[in-house]
C-alpha cells in the first residue's frame, strides 16, 4: 500500500494530515522513529494493477492529497435546541474571526 498522506473525508476513519507521519517525513526518518531497519511502500500504481482497477475508480485521495469533491469544514459544537452535534459552517466569513476555516485541496481534474 503507498503511504497514507492525506486524512479519508469518506467515511474511514484517519487522522489528521499532521497526525499521518507519512506526510511530512522520509521513508528513512520513519525507520529511524520506530526503530526499523528498512521501510517500503507499494507504488499507487502497483496498488491500482494488483486491484485491477485500470480505469481509477477506486478512491486514492489519502495517498495523493487530491480529493475528487469539494470538502465541507464541520463546525463540532451541540446545539441544544436542535439536537445536532455537528454542522456544516456557513453564513458571512467575516462573522467570526477565531473559527476554522477548510483545509485547501486540490481537485482531481
Amino acid at each position: 500500500m503507498p503511504a497514507t498522506i492525506s486524512p479519508c473525508y469518506y467515511g474511514v476513519d484517519t487522522p489528521t494530515r499532521e497526525e499521518l507521519i507519512a506526510s511530512s517525513s522520509t521513508p528513512e526518518e520513519i525507520c529511524k522513529f520506530i526503530g526499523a531497519d528498512s521501510l517500503g511502500y507499494v507504488s499507487l500504481a502497483g496498488m491500482k494493477q494488483a486491484v485491477g482497477d485500470a480505469q481509477g475508480n477506486y478512491c486514492t485521495s489519502c495517498y495523493t492529497g487530491v480529493y475528487p469533491t469539494d470538502l465541507v469544514q464541520l463546525q463540532v459544537r451541540e446545539n441544544h435546541a436542535s439536537g445536532k452535534i455537528g454542522e456544516a459552517m456557513s453564513g458571512d466569513p467575516g462573522e467570526d474571526k477565531n473559527r476554522e476555516h477548510p483545509v485547501a485541496v486540490e481537485h482531481e481534474s
